[in-house]
């Protein structure tokens, strides 16, 4: 299904925007286009980065040393997605508030 639609890429175009392709192309491929904004995206700062080392070793203690680094990184991936979803629901209860 998707190798018969033609692409406008260039091999030669060292500023081609991938996002920007997505973002004009994902009526054509709308689960592929939501899929690309998630891997493609680059976060705007290094905070969350920092923030998800520093809550690697708040779980990683010398009581849970003997945890494997899959359940370590789904203990970290699960409270990130947790905590984004508060903040996600948070900013659209702030959003939806009239100014008086």
């Amino acid at each position: 299904m998707y190798q018969g639609v033609p692409c406008d890429y260039d091999d030669d175009d060292m500023d081609f925007d991938v996002l920007g392709w997505w973002k004009r192309n994902e009526h054509m491929f709308p689960c592929l286009g939501m899929l690309a904004r998630q891997v493609l995206s680059v976060p705007v700062s290094t905070v969350a980065v920092e923030r998800e080392f520093s809550a690697g070793g708040n779980i990683l203690t010398d009581f849970r040393s003997c945890l494997s680094a899959e359940s370590l990184e789904t203990l970290v991936c699960n409270q990130d997605w947790l905590l984004a979803r508060r903040r996600a629901k948070s900013h659209r209860t702030y959003s939806n508030r009239s100014i008086t």
